[in-house]
């Protein structure tokens, strides 16, 4: 499989305070299945459709903060660790610095200058 080029959309992920409640109401709206991963922190929820994996969710904790109930997609970025730098250098702001996830890539959270979020990913080889 070729790397995803740079600017590609990846991945999307929501963070809800209820995932049982948001799993269902996606699953039944949309008819996506769903499949429990454990993590060391809790469950995060695989959501399928046609087949394919094609988002995820997670539960805020309390030690997130007063992180909103959102949907956030994730870009490809060819180094996610220049990237947050390069987002600092053009205004906008890094909400969590890079970080490895384990089968997956390296990512951060980062907003714009103007406040909208959005993911950056550095996918696993």
């Amino acid at each position: 499989m070729s790397k995803p080029a740079q600017g590609t959309f990846l991945w999307n992920e929501l963070a809800a305070k209820d995932p049982a409640k948001s799993g269902t109401f996606y699953t039944e709206l949309l008819g996506w299945e769903t499949t429990e991963v454990p993590m060391p922190d809790g469950t995060y929820t695989l959501f399928r459709s046609g087949g394919n994996d094609s988002g995820g969710m997670y539960q805020i904790m309390p030690e997130h903060g007063p992180m909103p109930r959102a949907w956030v997609s994730y870009v490809a970025v060819d180094d996610v660790d220049a990237a947050a730098a390069k987002v600092k250098e053009l205004g906008g702001l890094v909400l969590t610095e890079p970080f490895d996830v384990p089968n997956t890539g390296r990512i951060c959270l980062i907003t714009d200058p103007d406040g909208a979020t959005i993911g950056l990913m550095t996918p696993s080889d």
